[in-house]
């Protein structure tokens, strides 16, 4: 690496550095309470991330209805978009979650 691209570097890092730094709030940092990280893993417990497998293109609306009709729970499931192809689904009870898993693989369109 010669002296010019070292400088143009150094130039990007010093910009970066005035874009993603922290306020003084932010550096204070966040106190989680033992409390709230038991509600956390609790919460947590009663998720499921799922994955459609698929090279090509599809519509995740459709995935997202099909999924919760095929499981057909009596109780509500949330479902969150996490990337492309994963999701989030979040149970209200334990055996919901268990249900699902014990039905699977599932399989869309």
């Amino acid at each position: 690496m010669d002296n010019m691209d070292f400088m143009a570097v150094e130039e990007v890092v010093c910009s970066f550095d005035k874009v993603l730094s922290l306020t003084n709030e932010e550096k204070d940092g966040l106190q989680i309470e033992p409390d709230d990280m038991t509600t956390m893993n609790e919460r947590l417990h009663l998720c499921l991330v799922g994955m459609v497998l698929t090279d090509q293109g599809f519509n995740r609306e459709a995935f997202k209805q099909t999924m919760l009709m095929a499981w057909d729970m009596m109780r509500e499931v949330g479902v969150k978009d996490l990337q492309d192809n994963l999701f989030l689904f979040t149970f209200t009870t334990m055996l919901d979650k268990e249900m699902v898993i014990r039905g699977g693989p599932w399989n869309f369109d």
